[in-house]
């Protein structure tokens, strides 16, 4: 739900000189990530890892300790993106 947009939500545009002064406004974009997508997707990430990336110092295949925190994270990441794109899509925003 984007909820209602506040009066006060506009914010100038100052990034470049011909787009000075334009008006454009700030959304909170609140998403609930499901746990198993996120595991769906962290699972093709180490399998993928496993088939393609090499770790000095490993087996090939093996996965590290130090590299599974930033596969999930990087699963994270994958299911919110697409669940903000998904929202921008469904709401025409």
């Amino acid at each position: 739900d984007l909820g209602p947009v506040a009066d006060d939500d506009e914010a100038k545009y100052l990034e470049s000189e011909d787009e000075l002064g334009r008006v454009v406004h700030n959304f909170w974009l609140t998403a609930i990530a499901d746990g198993n997508e996120i595991e769906k997707i962290r699972l093709d990430v180490l399998k993928q890892s496993a088939k393609n990336a090499n770790f000095p110092g490993f087996r090939k295949g093996q996965i590290p300790p130090y590299a599974q925190p930033k596969m999930t994270n990087f699963a994270l990441q994958e299911v919110l993106v697409s669940s903000c794109q998904e929202a921008i899509t469904r709401f025409g925003v």
